[in-house]
């Protein structure tokens, strides 16, 4: 990580996760429209040419075997277990180090208003700020709550608390 800057394996893993809407709807392990929004200039030079080129899956193999599927299965299988748990009543959600995660958008209608706590660096935090700040009026609207912590220095439990956790309160963890 670099001091003060957004997190690289943030917008990495936004990558990865961007390449799978080139798939057909059928075919893919993760439907994340968002994704791409997060994508800073050279990731979206690379996919844009690793799309022309028609080697978007040839490079991934090459690069990082597994990587990308590891990734893409990984959040399948959170977005999952988090459907069933909002199925079950659970009552807030936290994302734990949540980068550029679309999840809060990507299941608006299943939260139904419930809070959304994103944790993270505040670097990412506010580049990822800024972003959804330019497309608001193309999003759902969703009750995120942007928690900025050091997790060196800093109490999670106090931050959670200071941004309306509630404990007591059944909740998902990520």
């Amino acid at each position: 990580m670099v001091p003060n800057a957004p997190s690289q394996t943030a917008e990495a893993v936004c990558l990865m996760r961007a390449t799978e809407q080139r798939r057909a709807p059928e075919e893919r392990i993760l439907d994340d429209p968002y994704a791409k929004l997060f994508l800073g200039r050279l990731s979206r030079a690379a996919l844009a040419s690793w799309d022309a080129s028609g080697r978007l899956g040839e490079f991934a193999a090459r690069v990082s075997p597994g990587m990308a599927a590891y990734v893409l299965t990984r959040h399948r299988f959170i977005d999952d277990c988090l459907l069933r748990a909002l199925a079950a009543g659970v009552g807030q959600l936290v994302l734990l180090g949540a980068g550029y995660d679309s999840r809060a958008y990507r299941f608006a209608a299943a939260l139904k208003g419930r809070p959304v706590f994103e944790v993270d660096f505040p670097a990412t935090s506010q580049r990822k700020a800024r972003v959804l700040a330019r497309r608001a009026a193309s999003l759902p609207s969703v009750d995120v709550r942007r928690i900025e912590i050091d997790f060196e220095t800093d109490s999670l439990q106090d931050r959670l608390r200071q941004a309306g956790f509630r404990t007591g309160v059944r909740s998902f963890a990520t």
